[in-house]
């Protein structure tokens, strides 16, 4: 009722009103959704003279309208499928945080070179394999990962080694860093690559990772060189550093420990002996160009004999021996992730 009683009295408005206000109040009509009775006015109560103007902006009108209703349909649908992404993507962020909340009470962060100078490469199973990578050892600011990567010859039975540095995210939680950490970053440490270049049968030449300095800008290595039927044969000891990209052989340390034991009456050159960087020496907690190394001999039926420790610089090529080594204790810089010990006790 309301609406037609609307339509008289425009319809006696139209009649009153100038011309050219005709087709501003049918707009006005048209908004209100009385599109026929719009028509039926235009057809009766407008002039002639304008009608045809006012009924070519009717359909424009409408056509926009349509056109106005389509694109907010599809604005709609635009906001409803972005309202499921963000979802989805809430979701997925909940999983991921109860998955890194799950690895972090499944690994935790231990201390690398524990106990100190113990670590070797462990390549069993690489015969099958011909190719494996060493755990990663992290910087204690959990910038960077160096690790091992061990390869096998089988045609000349020879193992070379490989030493690679991985960037780690400064985003994410140190857990998260290194378990996100992707090979395919990795960045070849090429101070120093033994056996990489030359082709020796029965022959493995290892490089692994003693320990990191404690500022995080240098790392402490051992190349381990063996014959696959006369064993060990050498160990030397390595220093590569990130700032200055200079690399450190400290190459007269054999020779240092050879010359003492000679001066006490024992010709090392006759018995089979070698030696063990134990880490750096950092008595104040600062970084230092000095390492400290263990020396030892072996008995036929291969036990162990300690030789002494000496401290070395790598930077001044200075050697000391240590007449009580107990007093020079090695830092323990370098982390590494590994699954939590469990208590067997605790699974019955």
């Amino acid at each position: 009722m309301k609406k037609y009683i609307s339509v008289f009295f425009i319809a006696i408005f139209l009649m009153c009103a100038p011309r050219a206000e005709a087709s501003t109040i049918l707009h006005w009509f048209i908004k209100h959704e009385i599109k026929a009775e719009a028509q039926d006015i235009a057809d009766q109560f407008v002039p002639k003279d304008i009608q045809k103007d006012v009924k070519k902006q009717i359909k424009e009108y409408i056509k926009e309208q349509k056109r106005l209703a389509k694109a907010h349909k599809k604005k709609q649908k635009r906001i409803e499928k972005e309202k499921k992404r963000e979802e989805k993507e809430n979701f997925q962020a909940k999983v991921q945080k109860a998955n890194t909340l799950t690895e972090e009470e499944n690994f935790d962060f231990q201390k690398y070179n524990d106990p100190q100078g113990s670590q070797e490469l462990d390549f069993f199973g690489i015969y099958g394999k011909r190719q494996m990578n060493s755990e990663g050892v992290i910087s204690p600011d959990f910038s960077k990962m160096v690790y091992s990567e061990i390869h096998f010859y089988p045609s000349v039975c020879q193992i070379t080694t490989e030493l690679f540095v991985l960037p780690l995210s400064d985003q994410e939680t140190p857990v998260e860093r290194v378990m996100h950490a992707r090979t395919s970053d990795k960045k070849p440490l090429k101070f120093y690559r033994p056996g990489m270049k030359e082709v020796q049968p029965q022959f493995f030449k290892t490089m692994t990772m003693v320990d990191w300095s404690s500022d995080n800008k240098k790392i402490l290595a051992k190349e381990r060189i063996a014959e696959n039927l006369r064993g060990f044969l050498d160990t030397r000891v390595w220093v590569y550093d990130f700032d200055t990209q200079k690399t450190y052989y400290v190459e007269n340390l054999r020779k240092n420990i050879e010359n003492y034991w000679l001066k006490n009456g024992m010709e090392l050159a006759k018995y089979k002996w070698d030696i063990t960087p134990m880490g750096w020496y950092e008595p104040l907690g600062r970084s230092s160009s000095q390492i400290i190394v263990n020396a030892y001999g072996y008995k036929p039926d291969k036990t162990k004999v300690f030789l002494g420790s000496w401290i070395a610089d790598y930077e001044t090529g200075e050697i000391k021996f240590l007449k009580n080594s107990k007093h020079y204790k090695p830092s323990q810089n370098g982390l590494v992730l590994r699954p939590k010990k469990r208590n067997i006790a605790s699974l019955f």
